[in-house]
């Protein structure tokens, strides 16, 4: 089944157990197979063997007729079936196969036949392979055999036997049950024993709309044998399979005699990338890690599969292929539909999940989900490549994110060229339950790479191929990036660190052939990985990291470039880092203080490395981007005096000051009023006091009355009138009382 796998057990691997076998049976299968001692003549030795060699006959005689009368019986209760619920159904159908089996193994005690030995897995359809497999036992040829002639003890082959036929004719008679899905057997015969795995794929979405309880009632007759069964299924809804223990329709689970298995959603990551682990020190180059074949790699074994056993249509269009499993929609139709009704976007044409599948592939969105599992997490769990971490024993919540898988990534980058990815978030995140951080890392997470993308764009209209396109220069991407500086970012002088001799030594000269790539972003717990040599290996996976709460506050996000040269090594690898925030107090005057906490050494940044690596200084770029400013401007750090500079011969720093938003300022920012909203989205302790609504210019529209009641509700919480007013008396002036605005005063005007 192609697409993401969630499994959920229901049924055990117990040790094997040998049927109940009658003594007088196994007796006269060894007395039959008796060896006379070498040596020991009898007269009546001839008339032995005669004797012997008709019971043989007359036995295989007998086990004939029963399996004739057994096939006439198994033919009757199948016949009666056909009437029946699918709950009766089963068992009479279970019954008939029960019945067959039986009387095989009654008449299989004589079969001394040396058995077929494979040490590959079988795989084979029950239906198929109940009319093409005879179940008459071979007739030994005349003359002495040994029990132990077949290589197996003849009660362990008996055992595998009647295993074996028990388990064909119960999935036979299981089929009906299951409707559209036939589960794939996978029979594996060791040397003494029988292992056998059903796997019943697309159970979420095909399985007829019948209770389950049947089909796990007839797994559980199962349970003295080596059967495991296994369901595999994209759904979200995993009580589907395993109820919680309150919810289960059997007694025992409610009161703890028994537990279901829980879902098991632990699948692994990136095993089509074991075989060929990237290696820092192999200098492996960027235009190699930006292919397709390389990023289909990475993640879920779906999009490798396709790409390295599919055929040259099929790797030009795997892009193509994620961008289908994306949107869970045919992207040929989307495509034709925008064609006929001549629109120039996708964006009437897309569903809101389907934009939040791409924007959260690329910029990690999280869900919150406390006390139940959301619809929305639900939905992209099931047909939208989102991945489920964990399932909580009582199914009631879920744990979901958006792998780091490139090729996704660059397929929902191509998508959101098709539509605002901007307006499409602010719904986003009012209508879904998002975190959207703390700082307004979101923002700037969705500034840079927006960027990165106009940057593609821009070289593909000038002739690159889409891989080629992909490695971005990086000068050129901090110069459109904030278009006002740009002689300003060219001729930066190091800012700290060793700083060169020579005054003409530019930003421009340090970073001559740097270059990088990332098409997404993930968030890492952990300040152990902040480090130099592991953003290389970031960087070959074309991501950018989001820092978190894990470096205290002071780097929000971080991506890594090849310096000099586009080889991927440590001692080739620069660093960016970017620190967000909202205060109001900040001004377009630049703080660089700020920049000065962004300290490389102190932020452990080359622990881990060898001498060797720094055989050259580290370029590192450090970036504010202070939203909270009302005037929005950008500076560059001039070059402070030496006793000013951290002197560290490891690294070089170069800083950049960017306040408020705008498009003048910013490169990415073309829409203003949606940024803008967006920015009020994050704002988190504003927009919890205004009451949210969205014009059709994007602004939102604030209603003075409710912001002021909600505001009392959290007295004292921010130095503003309405926090004071109903519970302290204001003499001093501290919280002046300006007239609230109105809500026409906070609409945009139109445009002339």
């Amino acid at each position: 089944m192609c697409g993401r796998l969630t499994s959920t057990s229901t049924a055990r691997s117990l040790e094997q157990q040998a049927l109940p076998v009658k003594p007088e049976m196994v007796q006269e299968e060894v007395e039959v197979g008796v060896v006379p001692e070498e040596g020991i003549q009898t007269k009546d030795q001839g008339k032995a063997r005669r004797r012997r060699w008709r019971m043989l006959r007359s036995t295989r005689t007998t086990s004939t007729a029963c399996l004739s009368s057994s096939r006439r019986h198994a033919a009757e209760w199948r016949r009666r079936s056909q009437s029946l619920v699918p709950s009766r159904r089963m068992s009479h159908l279970l019954l008939a196969a029960l019945v067959r089996a039986t009387t095989m193994s009654q008449s299989t005690s004589c079969s001394i036949s040396r058995p077929r030995r494979s040490r590959k897995p079988t795989i084979f359809n029950p239906i198929r392979s109940r009319a093409s497999r005879t179940l008459v036992p071979p007739s030994p040829p005349p003359g002495n055999h040994s029990a132990l002639q077949s290589g197996l003890p003849q009660l362990d082959r008996l055992v595998l036997m009647v295993q074996s036929i028990l388990i064909v004719a119960t999935l036979v008679a299981l089929v009906p049950l299951i409707s559209l899905v036939t589960p794939l057997v996978l029979v594996v015969v060791q040397t003494n024993r029988l292992l056998v795995l059903l796997a019943f794929f697309a159970t979420g979405n095909r399985t007829a709309p019948v209770s389950g309880r049947p089909l796990r009632q007839a797994l559980r007759g199962l349970n003295t044998m080596e059967v495991f069964s296994l369901f595999l299924s994209t759904m979200g809804k995993v009580d589907q399979f395993t109820p919680a223990q309150d919810h289960d329709q059997s007694t025992r689970i409610n009161f703890g005699v028994i537990k279901s298995i829980p879902p098991y959603t632990d699948l692994g990551y990136d095993h089509l990338m074991k075989e060929n682990p990237f290696d820092p020190d192999s200098m492996l180059l960027l235009g190699e890690a930006v292919k397709d074949g390389y990023m289909a790699n990475h993640g879920r074994p779906l999009l490798g599969t396709q790409y390295q056993h599919g055929s040259d249509d099929v790797k030009k269009g795997i892009i193509a292929f994620a961008k289908m499993k994306l949107l869970n929609e045919n992207i040929v139709a989307i495509y034709s539909e925008k064609e006929d009704c001549k629109l120039k976007s996708l964006d009437t044409l897309l569903t809101s999940q389907q934009k939040f599948a791409c924007l959260s592939q690329r910029l990690a969105l999280q869900f919150h989900s406390i006390n139940y599992i959301l619809p929305e997490e639900r939905e992209q769990v099931e047909s939208h490549m989102r991945i489920c971490l964990e399932v909580d024993e009582r199914s009631k919540t879920m744990k979901s994110t958006s792998g780091s898988e490139p090729l996704l990534a660059e397929a929902a980058a191509e998508l959101m060229q098709d539509f605002d990815p901007v307006t499409a978030l602010v719904p986003v995140l009012s209508g879904f339950s998002i975190h959207v951080g703390d700082r307004g890392d979101l923002v700037a997470s969705a500034i840079l790479l927006l960027h990165r993308d106009a940057m593609v764009r821009k070289a593909i209209e000038h002739g690159k191929g889409k891989e080629e396109a992909r490695v971005v220069p990086l000068l050129d991407y901090l110069t459109a990036l904030f278009p006002t500086a740009r002689e300003d970012i060219l001729k930066a002088r190091p800012s700290g660190g060793k700083v060169p001799t020579s005054k003409k030594f530019t930003l421009k000269d340090d970073l001559q052939g740097a270059c990088f790539h990332f098409n997404h972003q993930f968030e890492v717990h952990d300040d152990g990985v902040v480090k130099r040599v592991y953003m290389v290996r970031f960087h070959s996976r074309s991501a950018m990291i989001i820092c978190g709460n894990c470096q205290s506050g002071i780097v929000d996000l971080m991506f890594a470039f090849c310096a000099s040269s586009p080889k991927l090594s440590i001692n080739n690898t620069g660093l960016v880092l970017v620190q967000v925030t909202l205060d109001s107090r900040d001004t377009h005057e630049p703080d660089w203080s700020l920049h000065d906490l962004m300290d490389p050494a102190r932020l452990q940044l080359f622990d881990g490395e060898e001498p060797e690596d720094h055989k050259t200084p580290v370029p590192i770029i450090r970036i504010v981007f202070a939203f909270g400013a009302k005037t929005a401007a950008v500076h560059v750090r001039p070059q402070p005096p030496a006793a000013e500079r951290a002197k560290d011969a490891r690294f070089r720093t170069y800083d950049i000051w960017c306040s408020g938003m705008s498009s003048r300022t910013l490169g990415p920012v073309n829409n203003i009023s949606s940024w803008e909203a967006l920015l009020a989205r994050v704002d988190i302790w504003h927009s919890i006091y205004s009451t949210s609504k969205v014009g059709q210019d994007g602004r939102q529209l604030v209603s003075p009355m409710k912001s002021n009641l909600r505001k009392q509700q959290m007295m004292g919480a921010a130095e503003m009138p309405a926090f004071f007013s109903q519970w302290v008396e204001d003499k001093r002036g501290l919280c002046p009382d300006k007239p609230p605005k109105t809500e026409r005063s906070t609409r945009s005007r139109p445009q002339k």
